[in-house]
């Protein structure tokens, strides 16, 4: 029977302590509170960048109730602060005839989300986003989406056309009922206050001419009865004879 040697025995039975003692002695150097601090401080970095998506995912971490009773108070607070301004998009796919179309391929971003979660709102950081589209038997659509903070269920139709249809136009805001209707013609309403004004500026010059005429015809008649001094003569007294 063959005997190790008594060196190698010794190394081995070191090495098998030496693991035992670290899986013994890992668990127990993870300290949670320095994933909550961790977490904490992570979320205000990225939130201040505008991530709100990642931002949100690190206070939820740190308002666990393993974190600190402080720690845990402040990432709950920060939590519904962005609940309260995070975008969600929720994108409707219509055909050409307004029909909605079920099964389609969407990327926002470069990340394929299922068509079933696009009829939810989907949450997304505030800035530009693109939307790629596909549907069977339809062309690829793609769409930029500019988004702000407080766009809560922001929707957004896309239409799929097939080859060979219409392509209707998208959708253009309703203007409100009480709403005083577009001038189809601009400039229409100044060139008739144009015309009016004008229109009484000839008249009041044809006036003002009458007016003058009267008044000369008046002086001529008044004439002999003035003298050089434009004064009126006496009337000469008429004789009883």
């Amino acid at each position: 029977m063959r005997r190790w040697p008594a060196q190698d025995g010794r190394r081995a039975l070191g090495t098998a302590l030496g693991v035992a003692i670290l899986l013994a002695v890992a668990p127990a150097s993870a300290d949670p509170t320095d994933a909550c601090f961790s977490a904490h401080e992570n979320g205000q970095v990225v939130r201040r960048a505008g991530k709100l998506v990642q931002a949100r995912q690190q206070f939820i971490q740190c308002s666990q109730t393993t974190c600190p009773a402080m720690n845990q108070a402040d990432c709950v607070e920060r939590v519904n602060d962005i609940d309260r301004v995070l975008p969600t998009l929720i994108v409707e796919v219509k055909d050409e005839a307004g029909a909605d179309v079920a099964r389609f391929t969407l990327q926002l971003d470069g990340v394929t989300v299922p068509a079933d979660a696009a009829a939810r709102p989907i949450p997304l950081d505030p800035g530009a986003h693109t939307a790629v589209l596909e549907g069977a038997g339809f062309p690829r659509v793609t769409r930029e989406i500019v988004l702000r903070e407080g766009d809560r269920n922001r929707r957004e139709r896309v239409v799929l056309t097939r080859p060979g249809s219409p392509v209707p136009p998208r959708d253009r805001p309703v203007p409100p009922k009480d709403a005083a209707p577009a001038d189809p013609a601009p400039g229409r309403n100044q060139r008739i206050l144009a015309v009016g004004v004008g229109a009484l500026g000839v008249v009041g010059l044809g006036a003002a001419g009458v007016f003058a005429l009267k008044t000369r015809s008046s002086l001529d008649e008044s004439a002999p009865f003035c003298d050089a001094s434009k004064r009126l003569r006496p009337a000469r007294p008429r004789s009883p004879w």
